[in-house]
This record gives structure tokens, C-alpha cells and sequence, in this order.
């Protein structure tokens, strides 16, 4: 299975959101191989963010509350905002394993 350039970015602990004039914005620890992947990929994962179905979302409602939430079937960004109105919406790996093996990898 190849893994997604969204993919290995999420699994070294970087976040990504969409803000609303297609633009990426990235939090978490940011090396310079991460920045260089986001600029060489930005219109794989605009698509990415918005259309591919995950499986485990981070949700922060609109009173500031943040929980994690996995969907199964696997959910679209849409699909996932839809069902808590107002709140932001961000992927997450997989699994933890996922981040533990790019920080050991």
C-alpha cells in the first residue's frame, strides 16, 4: 500500500486545515522536509483534505471543546462537518502508530 503524501505528513504530527480561500494551513513541528512536502504537493492535498475519507477526525466544537473520532465507514470532511455543525474539522493519522513510526522512523 503507498502511503499519501497527506498521509506521511499527518503521521509526523503535523495537523492541516483547510481555510476557506484554498489555502493550507499547517501546525505541529514543521521541518523543513514537511514545508517542502506541503509546497510540492499543495493541490494533491487540497484535494486530499477536502474529498478523501478518513477514519480518525479531530473535531473542536464551536464552545472550544476538541475531542477524537473515528468513523466507519471511513468519513469525508463533509461528511464529518455535517455531523457537528460549526465545529473545525481536522484529519488525523490512522492509527498512533502511525506518528510513533515517523518519529522513530
Amino acid at each position: 500500500m503507498t502511503t499519501s503524501v497527506l498521509d506521511e505528513i499527518l503521521a509526523a504530527g503535523v495537523v492541516l486545515d483547510l481555510t476557506g480561500d484554498d489555502r493550507i494551513m499547517a501546525r505541529g513541528h514543521l521541518t523543513d522536509k514537511i514545508r517542502d512536502l506541503i509546497r510540492a504537493n499543495r493541490v494533491e492535498l487540497l484535494a486530499d483534505l477536502a474529498t478523501k475519507p478518513r477514519y480518525r477526525w479531530r473535531i473542536v466544537l464551536p464552545d472550544g471543546r476538541a475531542l477524537e473520532s473515528c468513523f466507519l465507514p471511513e468519513a469525508t470532511r463533509a461528511e464529518v462537518a455535517a455531523e457537528f455543525p460549526g465545529a473545525a474539522v481536522t484529519p488525523l493519522p490512522d492509527s498512533t502508530d502511525e506518528r510513533t513510526e515517523a518519529a522513530h522512523g
